[in-house]
């Protein structure tokens, strides 16, 4: 009794675990936005929709901590393995973001790493930032904004002219102190630092800055030196068009009343702030050294204190 008792319940169990039903967790498809090359390393606000794109891209890789990099079964990497992570190039074949944290699961020959990029220590590009940064520039033709522009690069004095032209005659991806970006030689022998701070424009009211196709800006290697802005050829006609009332000071470095707020940045550069004010009938301030306080009203020039 005892024994056909045991056996009737352990098929009333049996069947009972049939009935049940377990729902997996259903893994949510990340649309993708394919890498269009616009930028050599990703930003902390990149969105999953954007690393997502990077599978399939090229990558090459100058320097680590050796803490961000592990095998497939969640090893850390050995020390002794970095020499494959010296210039090296690797293709990502899959992508993972959670929150701010972003892994790359990377691979070249037999070699295969799940990467942890969130890391400050980690140096590479993307090698698609490097073919566009080149299609983009070599054999265009530059004027720059400013009459004189002095500056210097590896201890060779360098002055721009504003009545000349200047053809981009080679591009390079370099390292240079501690970071690594392009340098960019003109007409065969000035060679300037391609800036990491580009022009960026207002396409439309509300919408977000986006960087400028026919403008660049360069520079010296040392963060004291002048970053001088060059406009593309084709373009030169428009600006000098649309800013003819004021061209001269413009390109003088000059400021004066009755300028718009561009023109004073076409002029001094980026500000060290600005902001909005209710004061001496104006609007507009913006902050530069010296110290000086500019005041516009509607979009002009009142005051400079």
């Amino acid at each position: 009794m005892r024994k056909t008792l045991i056996l009737v319940l352990s098929l009333i169990s049996l069947h009972l675990s049939a009935q049940i039903e377990i729902e997996e967790p259903k893994k949510v498809e990340v649309e993708t936005i394919p890498f269009d090359g616009s930028y050599g390393t990703l930003d902390i606000l990149a969105t999953p929709e954007m690393v997502a794109g990077l599978i399939g891209e090229k990558v090459t890789i100058f320097g680590i901590s050796y803490f961000d990099f592990k095998y497939l079964d969640g090893e850390r990497v050995d020390f002794s393995e970095r020499d494959n992570f010296d210039n090296k190039t690797y293709e990502i074949i899959d992508t993972k973001k959670d929150g701010y944290n972003v892994e790359l699961t990377i691979k070249s020959d037999s070699l295969v790493y799940v990467w942890d990029v969130s890391s400050v220590e980690s140096r590479y590009v993307f090698n698609k930032y490097i073919d566009k940064t080149k299609e983009k520039l070599l054999g265009k033709t530059y004027i720059p904004l400013h009459l004189e522009t002095k500056t210097s690069y590896r201890g060779n004095s360098i002055i721009f002219d504003g009545n000349k032209e200047y053809v981009v005659t080679n591009v390079k991806f370099t390292k240079f102190i501690t970071e690594y970006g392009f340098l960019v030689e003109f007409n065969n022998n000035e060679e300037l630092m391609y800036s990491t701070t580009q022009p960026r424009v207002q396409i439309k009211e509300g919408e977000p800055l986006v960087q400028r196709k026919d403008w660049i800006n360069v520079s010296g290697i040392l963060a004291s030196l002048p970053t001088e802005t060059f406009i593309e050829k084709d373009s030169w006609s428009k600006f000098s068009s649309d800013n003819s009332e004021y061209l001269r000071q413009i390109r003088e470095r000059k400021i004066i009343t009755g300028m718009t707020e561009d023109q004073v940045r076409y002029s001094w550069g980026m500000p060290n702030s600005s902001r909005r004010v209710q004061i001496s009938s104006a609007d507009m301030a913006l902050e530069y050294e010296g110290p000086y306080t500019l005041y516009f009203k509607n979009n002009k020039l009142i005051s400079i204190q």
